[in-house]
């Protein structure tokens, strides 16, 4: 049953990235509400596999690398729900939604796994600390796809090629405050991660911080962004310098997940928090 509506809520996500897409191209069509009830219906759905395999294994289902992708994969999208009712923004949703579609496509063509369940994970802190790194990681990628449209939008801009779709696109200052309030939001939940991960492993292994490879990561993306904020509070970067360390800090925490997945390296093999 949970893989049945995993595959029913990867239909919804196709959709709501077909109609984005929609909004972006062809914007006379008006696709965005589909977009976005397509999106909420994904949502309902993946919401609905997830606790029904959390009542089949009897704790959060992130034990295996197609249960980490499908999760990151529903906060991904709960963040862009969020961000598009306050912000009103759906010509972003054409660059998010279809990374939304492309992870639960992948999610459903991995292999699921099988054999014992670590003891490590029948945990207290696995759902309160999987739960700040998903958001903290999806505010994250979304912030690195504003940054992303920033730099293609200004060096549109410098060469004056204003036609096409970046024509729809929002200004570089909507785009930069967009980028950098949802690093802000990010790094709030990126600290709560490492904390409650810390407070685990000491629970865990008797050790607060071994230079265990996931950790160590998770630190350097924590000074990254640190020093972002930190820098746009006191000196006042913006606009493209912020979107390449935006874009770098999340390139880096993305490749070492995945690097450190397919290595099997480190003690969080297993588990993808």
């Amino acid at each position: 049953m949970p893989h049945l509506l995993l595959k029913l809520c990867t239909v919804f996500y196709v959709t709501s990235a077909f109609a984005y897409l929609g909004v972006l191209l062809a914007p006379k069509l008006r696709l965005d509400r589909l977009g976005i009830w397509a999106l909420g219906g994904g949502i309902t759905l993946h919401l609905a596999s997830i606790i029904d395999r959390w009542i089949e294994l009897e704790l959060t289902p992130v034990t295996n690398f197609q249960e980490g992708l499908s999760a990151f994969g529903l906060a991904l999208s709960a963040v862009f729900l969020f961000m598009n009712w306050r912000l009103r923004r759906p010509v972003i949703g054409a660059f998010v939604t279809p990374l939304i579609a492309v992870m639960m496509i992948t999610a459903l063509l991995v292999p699921s796994g099988g054999g014992a369940i670590p003891e490590s994970l029948r945990s207290i802190w696995l759902p309160i600390h999987i739960s700040m790194a998903f958001l903290g990681d999806a505010s994250l990628a979304i912030a690195a796809s504003a940054g992303v449209l920033y730099l293609l939008l200004e060096r549109k801009m410098k060469r004056k090629e204003f036609g096409g779709i970046f024509g729809r696109m929002p200004s570089l200052e909507t785009l930069d405050s967009l980028s950098y309030n949802l690093v802000r939001f990010g790094f709030v939940l990126l600290t709560l991660a490492i904390l409650t991960g810390t407070i685990w492993a000491g629970q865990q292994w008797k050790s607060y911080f071994s230079w265990e490879p996931r950790q160590t990561s998770a630190m350097v993306v924590w000074v990254i962004f640190a020093a972002l904020i930190t820098s746009r509070w006191m000196v006042g970067w913006q606009g493209r310098r912020t979107a390449v360390i935006t874009i770098v800090g999340f390139g880096l925490m993305l490749g070492s997940f995945l690097i450190l997945r397919f290595l099997q390296i480190g003690r969080h093999f297993g588990s993808y928090t």
